[in-house]
Formats: structure tokens, sequence, C-alpha cells
């Protein structure tokens, strides 16, 4: 990874300065890159576009609606402002949705051959998350659908 990950303390820093709302976006530099090449290359990144909504919500546990709004703002309402695209996220009739539906109940373990990017790897592999997108629309369709 580039930065690479720091110590402990400074991952927890990190961490709580987002819960004090002082780190407003969170995106992923999703690298999906074969093992192979990041093995012989040296390039930086890893995969975690799948994964990054199901880690922070098991990351910010417990969950509150505090931290639910948190997360959603730095996943996906605050890159938009920033970008200065227009506001989403609003379902109202006649209206296209753009959405993503979470079970926060849903149980499911980080496995290589299950992700959908090309490189079939995550560092996760194996770690069991609560908390899952089952469903996404996009200008009304349906691009994504696991209920």
């Amino acid at each position: 990874m580039n930065p690479p990950l720091r110590s402990k303390s400074q991952q927890e820093a990190l961490f709580q300065a987002f819960l004090m709302g002082d780190i407003p976006i969170i995106a992923t530099d999703h690298a999906p890159h074969a093992l192979e090449e990041k093995n012989s290359l040296e390039l930086s990144g890893v995969p975690g576009l799948e994964t990054c909504l199901p880690l922070l919500l098991n990351y910010c546990r417990p969950l509150d609606l505090y931290r639910l709004k948190l997360i959603i703002s730095a996943l996906a309402i605050n890159p938009r402002r920033l970008m200065r695209l227009p506001e989403k996220g609003s379902i109202a009739e006649n209206t296209p949705a753009n959405l993503t539906v979470i079970d926060l109940k849903k149980t499911k373990t980080i496995r290589d051959e299950d992700l959908k990017t090309r490189c079939k790897w995550s560092p996760w592999e194996g770690e069991e998350l609560q908390g899952w997108p089952v469903l996404t629309m996009n200008q009304g369709r349906i691009t994504y659908n696991d209920l």
C-alpha cells in the first residue's frame, strides 16, 4: 500500500479522527493487480472496492445512527459534494433511483474466489464481516442483486 499501513497507535488516531468527523471522505484506490504483478512489479494499492463498506461497518461497531451517518457521508455524500456533482440519494416517485441497500445483519466471509474484481485476491481473505450491500441501483436499474 502507498502510503504504507502505520503503527497501531497511528491507525487508532486516524480512526478516532474519523469518528470525530475530521476525516470527511474515505475512498479506495481499487488496484486490481494480480498478486503475481504485485509481487514482481512492486505496484502500490490493494483491491478494496467490494470490501470497503463492510470493513467500515465492522470497524465502526457498535453501530449507531451517528456512525452510520458518518460512513454514508464519507463514502457517498461528501465525495459528491467535493466533486460538485448533483445531489442524489432521494427516493421519490418519477425519480431514477441511485441507491445501495445494506443488510446490517448479513454475515459473510471474504473469499478471494467470490470477489468480482479481476485480480481475485484481498488482504482481508478469510475475514468474517457483518453488514453487506445486497442491492444497488443506478439510474433506476438494478446493477447488483444479492437478495
